[in-house]
């Protein structure tokens, strides 16, 4: 399947849901105090996700795709850890923990598997210009 936009891709769609959900009803109902300390830091690590998506979409060669989809991983671990940090601190209950940690884990998968396809692009492009040089020599 050919996609025309980030915006086609599964794993932008969730991440970005994702991020709406923690902004704008996990984060408020944090303690006060907390809202500017680890509210601010799971919005913007959230956030990030569906943004690298975007960014590494547009992205000519395979290497800066990949490049841009391994930050956006980085920051899916990162907001699964101030989750936990919310969960360990009380701030959010066992069920919503795991219902916002099965849409982290949801998002880790699908960004698994779009870099894993991504290095077999690549693979499947270096063999095939192996394959032509050879047949040219």
């Amino acid at each position: 399947m050919k996609y025309k936009s980030f915006r086609d891709l599964k794993v932008w769609q969730l991440s970005s849901s994702l991020s709406r959900d923690i902004s704008t009803i996990l984060v408020p109902s944090f303690p006060k105090k907390e809202l500017v300390r680890l509210g601010d830091q799971i919005i913007r690590s959230s956030r990030s996700v569906p943004s690298q998506i975007a960014e590494g979409f547009r992205k000519n060669s395979l290497k800066e795709k990949n490049r841009y989809y391994s930050i956006a991983a980085t920051s899916n671990d990162e907001t699964e850890n101030h989750l936990t940090e919310a969960k360990n601190n009380t701030y959010v209950s066992d069920d919503i923990y795991r219902l916002y940690f099965n849409r982290v884990v949801a998002i880790r998968i699908l960004l698994s598997k779009l870099m894993q396809s991504i290095r077999n692009m690549d693979r499947k492009n270096i063999v095939k210009a192996l394959n032509h040089s050879r047949r040219e020599s």
